[in-house]
Parts: structure tokens; sequence; C-alpha cells
């Protein structure tokens, strides 16, 4: 026993006149689109070649600019070392003169214990310290 769906038919008509007035405005509008894209294209074209020229007149500056750059750099790797070297020689020198210093000191001392015991431990030696 059929039910109510399977009794249903559809029947649908097109109007083909309508289909081609709608397809022949698609087919005016994909004309103009491509003119249009063809018309940028062109100024694309034209005005590409002044932006090459922008950028790569931009390449010496910053080439020249990476290079003095590079240059400081290496300067201050130089001074570095220079003042690295020149610090080691400063340390070097202040312990030597250290140590001579407590040499000095050392002789000062026995000087002071000879003339003591020349003058008899006089007052006068004893404000050496």
């Amino acid at each position: 026993m059929p039910n109510v769906i399977d009794s249903l038919i559809v029947t649908l008509g097109l109007d083909a006149s309508k289909f081609s007035e709608g397809q022949r405005k698609a087919i005016d509008a994909l004309r103009q689109t491509g003119k249009e894209a063809e018309n940028t294209g062109k100024v694309i074209q034209k005005t590409t070649p002044g932006i090459v020229d922008s950028v790569v007149g931009w390449q010496h500056p910053v080439v020249k600019v990476q290079e003095h750059l590079r240059g400081l750099a290496n300067q201050a790797l130089r001074t570095g070392g220079d003042v690295s070297s020149g610090a080691l020689s400063g340390r070097a020198a202040l312990l030597a003169l250290g140590g001579a210093a407590a040499t000095a000191f050392v002789a000062v001392k026995a000087v002071q214990a000879a003339v003591g015991m020349t003058l008899g431990n006089a007052p006068a030696t004893a404000a050496l310290g």
C-alpha cells in the first residue's frame, strides 16, 4: 500500500530565455573583470621598475653600513685585546712593585737595627719605628 510520499510527483519546468540572459550578463561581467585586470597589470608593469630601482639603490648604503659595523666590531675586539694585555702588564708591574716595597721595608728595618746597635739604642732611632 503506497503512502503519501510515494505518490508525490514533482514536475520542474525551466525557462531557457531567462537562463540565456543571465549567462550573457555573467560573461559580460567576466570580460569587464578581465579588462580591469589587464589595465591593473599594465599599471603594475609601469611602476615595478621604479620600485626595483629603489630597492637596488638601498643595497649599496646597507652594505656600506654593514661593512662599517663589521669594522667597528673588529676594532672593539682589537681594543679589548689591547686593554686586556695592558691590564695584565699593569698587574704584573704592581705585583713586582709590591714585592720590591716589601723587600725595601725589610732592608730599612735592617738598617734601623744596625743603626740602633751602633748608637746603642739612642732615643733618636726609636722614632724610626
